[in-house]
């Protein structure tokens, strides 16, 4: 009869988050693959004809501009129509 113990199913769940932590810890001084990604993916999208996420925001921020003069504006339009359609106040006659 041999003498070996059975098998661990523990031992493979163990390793696994050794090897996970390891990775983890390989990614974490990799601050300049994210940055290495960035100007790839900015320059794929380039390629592509399409806009990078900084001129999507530089776009909504101008947007977001313009929709405020143009809610400045109705309420000046409003206001002075409210202010032709007004009955003229009489003038006391001295």
């Amino acid at each position: 009869m041999s003498n070996t113990s059975p098998p661990d199913p523990a031992a493979f769940f163990r390793t696994l988050i050794g090897d996970w932590d390891k990775i983890s810890r390989s990614f974490q001084g990799a601050g300049g693959a994210q940055e290495a990604f960035k100007g790839v993916a900015e320059r794929a999208l380039s390629a592509a004809n399409m806009p990078s996420r900084a001129e999507l925001e530089e776009v909504s921020a101008r947007l977001a501009r313009v929709e405020g003069a143009l809610f400045r504006l109705e309420g000046k339009i409003d206001s002075l129509a409210q202010a032709v359609a007004a009955p003229p106040t009489p003038t006391p006659v001295a």
